[in-house]
């Protein structure tokens, strides 16, 4: 029952995605990219780096706000 449901699911993705893949210049730019993205380890590595300095910043933040919550 759920393989059948999880085939159908699948089925319905990949006939909407190729025609989207193979028509639209948008679609073709955004893979494109993201597999130039992907390949390039320079970038992988700054990409990286720049989500752990906003996630340790968004960290921050939450602690400073709960703190000043908790002195308040």
């Amino acid at each position: 029952m759920l393989r059948g449901i999880l085939n159908t699911i699948e089925l319905w993705f990949w006939n909407v995605t190729i025609p989207l893949m193979t028509r639209s210049k948008v679609v073709q730019t955004v893979v494109r990219s993201t597999y130039q993205t992907f390949q390039d380890q320079d970038l992988k590595r700054i990409i990286a780096l720049a989500v752990a300095v906003s996630c340790v910043g968004f960290a921050t933040g939450l602690l400073a706000y709960s703190i000043t919550i908790l002195i308040a």
